[in-house]
This record gives C-alpha cells, sequence and structure tokens, in this order.
C-alpha cells in the first residue's frame, strides 16, 4: 500500500475562468452513532465475543475471542459487541464471512497502531453502530493501519459508525463494489479521513462527517498502475479542520458527484481535482460534478497555496476533463491563495471545466486565475 496522495505546492500565472455569481444551500453530516433499525443481536445466528472468553472491560486483550467470533458466525449472521462494551485488540481483525453483521454498540480499541486495522474480507458484510478507536502518535501507511478497512469486496456497508483516530486512513476502501457508507463519524486519522481507491465504484456515500484529517478529507484516488475509481456520489457530507491535505478530491477517478456538502477550515484547497505526477503518478480525471458545496476559511496553511478550488493537470498522458462545479458558496480563503478559483495545466491538459452560480465572500483576492 502506498499512502494518500501528498498535497502539491503551487505557483500559479496566467489567465481565468468563467464565473457567475449566485448561491448555495449549507449542508450537514450528523451521524448517529448508534445501530441502524434494520440491525438486531436477537436471534439464533448470533455470535457474541463473551462466548469465545472476551471480556470487553477495555483492559483485556480481547483479540483471539473477536477473530473467533468473525470466523465462527454462520453466514449472514450478527456479531454482537455488547453496547457499552470496550474490547481491545494488539492485532489485525478480519472479519471473512459473507453476509456477516458486526454490531451491538461495543467498542473496538486497538493497543497496537502497528497492527490497527479491522479488514472486512468478505462480501455482504454490514458493519452499524460499532466505535473504533487508535490512538497513534504518528502517521503510518500501509494495510495493517487502516482503522477500518473494506478490501475487493462487493455490497459492503459502514452506518452508525464513529471512528476516533488511525494510524493511517480512518475507513479505506480499495477495489470493493457497491459499496454503502452512511452517517459515519472519522475524527483525528493520521492519514485521510475517507479514502477510496484502487478500482473501487458503484458506491454511495451520505452524511460522512470527517474532522481534523492529517490528509485530505474525502478523497478519490486511482494510481496509475491501478483499475479507475468510477461512479461514486458524495452526499451531505461535511470535512472540518486538516492538519495537511485537501478537504475533498479526486485525485484520478471518473463520473464522481458531490453534493450538498461542507468543508471547513482546509489546509489546502477545499475541492481539488487533478492528476498528479511521480512519486505519486496517478490517472486522469473526468466526468466530475460539484452540486452544492459550503466552503468556509479554504487554504488555512500559508505552505499551501491552492485557494478554494482547484483543477490541476500534472501527470503527462493523464488529462483532467469535463468538471462542473455549481451552486457554491466561497466564505473566507486565506490570503496567501492569490485566487479563489485555479485551474493549472503543467504536464497535461485541463479541459470542460464549467463554474456555475458561485458566490465569494469575505475576501480582496482575485476570483479565477488560470494556467491553461
Amino acid at each position: 500500500m502506498r499512502a494518500a496522495v501528498g498535497v502539491l505546492l503551487l505557483v500559479v500565472v496566467g489567465g481565468a475562468v468563467g464565473f457567475v455569481a449566485g448561491s448555495a444551500s449549507r449542508s450537514s453530516a450528523e451521524p448517529s452513532g448508534q445501530p441502524s433499525a434494520g440491525t438486531s443481536c436477537s436471534g439464533t445466528a448470533v455470535v457474541r465475543p463473551e462466548d469465545h472468553g472476551a471480556v470487553g472491560d477495555g483492559r483485556a486483550d480481547d483479540t483471539p475471542a473477536l477473530q473467533e467470533s468473525f470466523d465462527r458466525v454462520p453466514e449472514h449472521g450478527t456479531v454482537c459487541l455488547r453496547e457499552g462494551a470496550t474490547y481491545l485488540h494488539s492485532d489485525v481483525l478480519e472479519v471473512r464471512v459473507a453476509g456477516t453483521v458486526l454490531t451491538g454498540g461495543g467498542a473496538l480499541v486497538a493497543t497496537d497502531p502497528e497492527r490497527s486495522s479491522v479488514q472486512v474480507r468478505a462480501d455482504g458484510v454490514t458493519v452499524s453502530g460499532v466505535v473504533f478507536r487508535t490512538e497513534a502518535p504518528r502517521r503510518l501507511t500501509d494495510l495493517p493501519h487502516m482503522k477500518l478497512a473494506l478490501l475487493d469486496v462487493t455490497d459492503a456497508t459502514v452506518e452508525h459508525t464513529t471512528i476516533e483516530g488511525s494510524a493511517a486512513a480512518g475507513i479505506y476502501v480499495g477495489g470493493t463494489a457497491r459499496f454503502v457508507i452512511r452517517d459515519v463519524s472519522i475524527a483525528n486519522s493520521r492519514a485521510d479521513g475517507l479514502y477510496m481507491t484502487d478500482g473501487s465504484r458503484d458506491g454511495s456515500v451520505t452524511g460522512v462527517a470527517v474532522t481534523n484529517s492529517g490528509d485530505d478529507g474525502i478523497s478519490v484516488v486511482t494510481y496509475r498502475d491501478q483499475p479507475l475509481v468510477e461512479n461514486v456520489t458524495v452526499t451531505a457530507a461535511s470535512v472540518d479542520g486538516q492538519r495537511w491535505g485537501r478537504g475533498m478530491t479526486v485525485v484520478g477517478g471518473r463520473d464522481i458527484v458531490f453534493r450538498d456538502v461542507t468543508i471547513r477550515r482546509s489546509a489546502g484547497a477545499a475541492l481539488y481535482f487533478a492528476s498528479e505526477g511521480p512519486p505519486n503518478d496517478t490517472r486522469g480525471t473526468s466526468h466530475v460534478v460539484v452540486d452544492g458545496a459550503v466552503i468556509e476559511q479554504a487554504n488555512q496553511r500559508a505552505d499551501l497555496p491552492q485557494g478554494a478550488v482547484l483543477v490541476y493537470a500534472g501527470n503527462a498522458g493523464e488529462p483532467v476533463a469535463d468538471v462542473r462545479v455549481a451552486n457554491v458558496v466561497v466564505d473566507a480563503v486565506g490570503d496567501h491563495a492569490g485566487r479563489v478559483l485555479g485551474e493549472i495545466c503543467e504536464a497535461e491538459r485541463v479541459s470542460g471545466v464549467v463554474y456555475e452560480n458561485i458566490t465569494i465572500r469575505n475576501t480582496d483576492l482575485r476570483r479565477e486565475w488560470s494556467t491553461c
């Protein structure tokens, strides 16, 4: 596994792009942190970690009991994490039985950031009403470090769930089709909050709230040697505060939609659509739509002069095309950014960028700047 895409330091020169004033509605994301009404810990196909020796007191190492529970559950059965219980695990946990429902309101707390991941490796798995927690002193980059990982599966659902800390991405979606992520809170990840990559497709992301991520808040990334991420819709999601990175990004992806989203206090650009050259070496980006966004206090880091919206083509042979940004309110941008909306053609072309109904407030920066 490679790390999530880094942030480019860009100096902008050139012309301008179209601009129409208007307004946008505010979005919100308020995950409930509780199991959905469709999940239950009753019935005959229920496995409890306590049945296999777990204690759930936040002191005992419950790793063997948790993994045995995941392995012993029947297909389409339920692993019930007792509400209010804290299950410590010192190694990677894997959900390997198709149709497993992991629910109950308990917390899975990793004690070793190097082996902190909970990995879904079977089709049709639902995670509902679970808290995942890791304290990580530094950023790590590989699969064992992703807090919750959906790996080459289909029909995965994550809902009403909280991620508190991660050594790498909060939720990693790799090679996964027909996934649903809804009403989820992700806080204090060392890398991206929600990271979708490696050919993931046909995904729905709704009501996800990312706070204080170490890199991009919600990201779509495809490296040149990977199948393209396609057909993902992000709705009523929010990103608030970052130590590095951008708010919501597509760096190698096609048919990606952001609808009614909110981005506050981004480190670099709030919205970033790009291809990046070596060492990241990503694929191109096309058919991206933003329909309704509120952007507040964009581009807070002076060492990342990117503005509120940046479209960037930096990898030869990997253009960026057909990006529509509409119904957006931009309220304040860091003075160092140089402009609010930008297009940069460095190693490839950018084409088909359209801005519609954009309102810009509380900044004296130029509105558009393009080198394309």
